[in-house]
């Protein structure tokens, strides 16, 4: 029972943790894209690279999100801890 439980936390936090770091590229990738610096002309091309960078991260850490399905392995994991007695 007590795997089931490090289980369960183990894949809420990877969860939690995936979403919030897809966030905050997400949000990187908006603020590089919308920033203009009219003082250093090279700075748009780099905060677009870099957008880019933040861009792919994003949709390379949903895609494994998707891929694991780590929904459904909560939901698995809770149920197992439910029918060992309400952990």
């Amino acid at each position: 029972m007590n795997e089931y439980r490090g289980r369960e936390k183990h894949v809420k936090r990877l969860n939690w943790t995936t979403r919030i770091v897809a966030m905050i590229l997400g949000m990187g990738s908006t603020v590089l894209l919308g920033l203009r610096v009219e003082a250093h002309p090279e700075f748009l091309s780099l905060s677009r690279n870099a957008a880019l960078v933040c861009s792919a991260l994003t949709t390379f850490l949903l895609g494994l999100a998707a891929f694991w399905n780590l929904e459904k392995i909560l939901d698995r994991v809770q149920g197992f801890t439910d029918e060992a007695g309400n952990a």
